[in-house]
C-alpha cells in the first residue's frame, strides 16, 4: 500500500494517489486526486492508517477551516465513508469494529486524551491518555505512550479499560512484532534504542545505541532478521539500510540512501521503498526493489517517473502506529 506523491499534474503541478502494489510489481491506483480540480475530495492528503483485515485505508487531507477531512476508503469494493474531524486532533485512525473512528485530542493541559466517534458523529472518551497510539492486530487493545512518565497506556478497546505497563523510557511504537510484543524506538539519558517492548513485562534490546547529535546515525525506523543478521532502517541526514555487524555496531550498505521503508518479503529477502520525499532531487528516481541479503543482488519492482516520490508506503498485512 503506497501513498504516491507526483509533480507534473496540468495546472496545479501536483497530484496524490493511493496505490496497491502486486508482489509481481503491477501498480493498482485505487484513489487519485487531482489538485487542480474543484472537487470535494481534490485536496492533498495523507494515508493516516491501514486496517489489513477491513481492507480499508483512512485518507487524510488539510480543510480550510482548520478542521481536517477523513476518508475511509475500502480498496475492494471502492466505498468511501467521510467525516470532519475536530480541531483539536492530532491523529486519527480507523475503529476496527468499522463503526468509525478512534482519534486523539490536544486539550487545555499538556495531556492529550484518546477518544472514538461513530461515523453517525457520536463521540466516547476513551481511558489512558493520548500520545503516539498503534492499535493491535487483533483490534482489541490500544497502546498509547503517556508523555510524563515511562509508561504506556494499554486500553482494552471491547470493555473500555486501561491499565499501565512501565517501559524503559520514552517509548515511540513503531508496528506489531507479534501479538504480544511492539518495536519501539526508545530515548533514556539522551540515548536512543531500538527494542522490543513486551506486553507482559520487560523488553528485549534489538540494536545499537546511540546519542543523538554525537553520531552519524541517531535513530533506527524498523528492524528485520534475514540471513542470520539484523538489517536496519537507520536515520541520519536521510534514510539508509544498515546491517548490523558485531555488537553494538552497524555497517551501512552501499547503495541504498533515501531509504524510508524496509521490511522483510516471505521468502526472506529485503523490501525496500527508496525516494526523495521533498522532490528536490531531480536525478533520483523512487524505486521499490527487493535485495537479496546473501548475495546483495537486487530487482528493482517498481521504478516512479522523474518528479513522483513516495509519500508512505505500508506492507498490505502490516499494522503500525498512527500517522500524525
Amino acid at each position: 500500500m503506497t501513498n504516491v506523491r507526483e509533480r507534473g499534474a496540468p495546472a496545479s503541478g501536483l497530484a496524490t494517489s493511493l496505490e496497491v502494489i502486486t508482489p509481481d510489481g503491477v501498480r493498482h491506483p485505487v484513489w487519485s486526486v487531482d489538485l487542480a480540480d474543484d472537487g470535494e475530495f481534490a485536496r492533498d492528503f495523507d494515508l493516516a492508517d491501514w486496517r489489513p483485515e477491513l481492507h480499508t485505508a483512512l485518507l487524510r487531507s488539510a480543510g480550510d477551516d482548520g478542521r481536517d477531512r477523513v476518508v475511509a476508503y475500502h480498496v475492494t469494493t471502492g466505498r468511501t465513508r467521510d467525516l470532519r474531524l475536530p480541531r483539536r486532533a492530532i491523529s486519527a485512525a480507523l475503529d476496527p469494529d468499522g463503526t468509525g473512528i478512534l482519534m486523539t485530542l490536544s486539550g487545555r493541559d499538556p495531556t492529550s486524551r484518546t477518544v472514538s466517534q461513530t461515523w453517525g458523529g457520536r463521540r466516547t472518551r476513551l481511558p489512558g491518555t493520548g500520545g503516539h497510539p498503534m492499535t493491535s492486530v487483533d483490534g482489541r487493545i490500544l497502546v498509547t505512550p503517556t508523555a510524563e512518565r515511562h509508561a504506556w497506556s494499554i486500553v482494552d478497546l471491547r470493555r473500555r479499560m486501561a491499565k499501565d505497563l512501565l517501559v524503559p523510557g520514552f517509548c515511540s511504537p513503531i508496528r506489531w512484532l507479534d501479538h504480544d510484543s511492539v518495536l519501539t524506538s526508545c530515548y533514556a539519558d539522551a540515548v536512543n534504542t531500538l527494542r522490543s517492548v513486551h506486553l507482559g513485562g520487560g523488553s528485549t534490546v534489538l540494536g545499537p545505541t546511540h546519542r543523538p547529535g554525537h553520531a552519524r546515525v541517531h535513530s533506527y525506523g524498523d528492524a528485520v532478521r534475514a540471513a542470520g543478521s539484523r538489517w536496519y532502517l537507520a536515520w541520519s541526514r536521510r534514510g539508509e539500510l544498515a546491517r548490523g555487524t558485531r555488537p553494538n555496531r552497524v555497517t551501512r550498505v552501499p547503495r541504498t540512501s533515501f531509504l524510508m521503508h524496509l521490511s522483510r518479503t516471505p521468502e526472506g529477502r529485503l523490501l525496500l521503498a527508496r525516494s526523495d520525499s521533498t522532490l528536490e532531487a531531480p536525478s533520483f528516481r523512487a524505486v521499490l526493489e527487493v535485495l537479496d541479503p546473501t548475495s546483495r543482488t537486487k530487482d528493482v519492482l517498481v521504478r516512479l517517473a522523474p518528479g513522483q516520490a513516495w509519500r508512505s508506503v505500508i506492507g498490505a498485512t502490516e499494522v503500525r502506529h498512527w500517522n500524525p
